[in-house]
């Protein structure tokens, strides 16, 4: 089995499965610095229920298994986690 990879974005670490895929949770809480990105990605879900269909599940070794995306399909997440955040600023 290939090593997962760990990207080191200041304090936030944003895993990678061994073919290439973002652990999407991650990506969130490192974009956003919001101290619930579950939550955060609940709320993407609500507003924008396809969005599960761009992830599948992977298990992150004795971790718990959590939503992964592609390239592709993160970026269109990406977009709506950006337009969602800039939509709640105060």
């Amino acid at each position: 089995m290939k090593d997962i990879l760990r990207i080191k974005l200041e304090e936030d670490t944003v895993r990678f499965t061994p073919d290439g895929k973002i652990a999407v949770i991650d990506a969130i809480g490192a974009l956003s610095k919001t101290k619930c990105p579950d939550c955060l990605w609940e709320d993407l879900k609500r507003s924008h229920p396809q969005i599960g269909d761009w992830c599948s599940d992977y298990s992150f070794a004795e971790e718990e298994t959590g939503p992964v995306a592609g390239n592709r399909s993160w970026m269109r997440i990406q977009d709506l986690l950006l337009d969602h955040l800039i939509d709640k600023a105060p």
